[in-house]
């Protein structure tokens, strides 16, 4: 137990230099970086839109971008209310969007930090992952979606998680159970990912009751108060008639790019790819107790299947592998030799898949003790419903490697929580690949500024 308080305490330390530098980086990055970058030609789009015309049917009918429009609404609102209506000059109105956008980040770790607290959570479950991720610092000063987005899902998960662990069904858990659901029900009109997030809050309280963590009183709660998470899906489906813009729907945003509902298997292999190789970053200390604890012909049968996926993968990494910082490195090593790109994939998608049998073992050996914790379990099911969630998604836009962020407080929670349970310490070393992973997202962010 004391080494686990200890490092506890260590991944705090730790993430709150994070949150500290990376809120600084990015406040100097808004203050410093005049113009467009990255994606702001694309979002500035409808940011404006709701700027200047204000949010109704109208405007909400002629929104352009595949993601949600209540971050851009929110992005909207608040610069609005800084003065960007009245702003002289496209530089001041885009800085102060960026404060915005800023501003929901700020606002997501500040109650995140207050709920976790009353729930009994570590805030670095969520927030560390969240901060070491490469695009990470780029969605906090540029006029990216997810900050809004990720501020209603996490506060709503959280609120949720407390009304659950009312276990009486008291007044306040209700309330709490009901606000939750209705914000997630925002994250999903901030970005349509997050409709992952009902089904698997429905098969936490459906396992919650299951195992006895929960009356059947307030496990049938927890479920009727997902309808207010439906409310705002349901409002921007009958403007949309479905879940993307029109715009998106007729091709008309992005050079004919299209987006629907369909199957689409590579899109699921590539979600469920990237998955896997960030769950890899935070597992590392199972791995010891996998060796000392797995029999000869188990280590076996997962090295050589892992080499099979891994070969394979490597054969078809150019139809996997989309815009990011893994794409960019396969992209380059291929300037230096024809080979030199799948052997890169065929290493990492071998670490990620032989670790993928580490958890599969770790989970199974504490998978009781682990189904009592309802954050545990959402995260495992989120991470589940997100890979057949994509595998849904028909469009000509690749899975970007951005597009993990929206899972990266529950691969933490995942992770940390499996090596808890484990008894494992993280070391030196994994606190050295966290901080590298922290300056790769710094770099991300300030090569713009040149």
């Amino acid at each position: 137990m004391t080494n686990l308080s200890l490092n506890s305490t260590r991944l705090s330390k730790l993430n709150r230099a994070f949150l500290v530098i990376g809120f600084l980086s990015s406040t100097l990055f808004i203050v410093s970086k005049t113009g467009m970058v990255f994606d702001d030609v694309y979002n500035s789009t409808d940011i404006n839109r709701y700027l200047e015309s204000g949010v109704s049917t109208s405007s909400l009918e002629q929104h352009s971008n595949p993601a949600g429009p209540l971050s851009y609404v929110w992005i909207a609102v608040v610069s609005s209310f800084m003065g960007a209506s009245q702003a002289i000059g496209a530089e001041a109105k885009i800085d102060l969007q960026r404060i915005a956008v800023l501003l929901s980040w700020v606002l997501c770790f500040l109650a995140v930090s207050v709920l976790s607290k009353s729930n009994t959570i570590k805030l670095y479950l969520f927030s560390l992952p969240i901060m070491v991720m490469p695009h990470t610092q780029m969605a906090m000063s540029t006029l990216l979606t997810e900050g809004p987005a990720m501020m209603f899902c996490l506060v709503g998960v959280m609120l949720w998680i407390g009304g659950l662990a009312h276990r009486v069904g008291s007044r306040v858990g209700v309330a709490k159970l009901v606000v939750g659901a209705f914000l997630v029900g925002l994250s999903i009109i901030s970005r349509q990912y997050y409709l992952m997030l009902l089904p698997a809050l429905g098969v936490t309280a459906l396992v919650s009751y299951w195992v006895n963590q929960v009356s059947l009183r307030v496990s049938s709660i927890a479920i009727a108060s997902l309808a207010f998470g439906v409310i705002p899906l349901m409002c921007l489906w009958m403007l949309w008639t479905g879940f993307a813009s029109p715009s998106m729907q007729l091709g008309t945003s992005y050079a004919g790019k299209t987006a629907g509902v369909g199957f689409a298997p590579l899109r699921a292999i590539s979600c469920l790819l990237y998955t896997l190789i960030y769950l890899a970053f935070f597992s590392r200390p199972l791995w010891s107790s996998y060796w000392s604890s797995a029999t000869i012909k188990g280590k076996q049968l997962s090295l050589v299947s892992s080499c099979l996926i891994a070969a394979l993968v490597a054969i078809f990494s150019d139809r996997l592998f989309f815009a990011g910082p893994i794409n960019s490195i396969q992209s380059k090593l291929g300037t230096f030799g024809e080979y030199l790109p799948s052997v890169f994939i065929f290493v990492i998608v071998l670490i990620a898949a032989f670790n993928a049998c580490v958890l599969m073992k770790a989970l199974k050996e504490s998978k009781v003790a682990l189904s009592r914790s309802p954050i545990f379990l959402l995260s495992s099911l989120v991470l589940v419903f997100f890979v057949l969630e994509n595998s849904l998604i028909i469009s000509e836009i690749g899975f970007y490697e951005r597009y993990m962020l929206q899972v990266m407080p529950f691969i933490g929670v995942v992770t940390f929580k499996l090596v808890e349970e484990s008894g494992q310490n993280y070391a030196a070393k994994d606190y050295a690949l966290f901080t590298l992973m922290f300056l790769l997202s710094t770099a991300m962010l300030w090569r713009y500024a040149v």
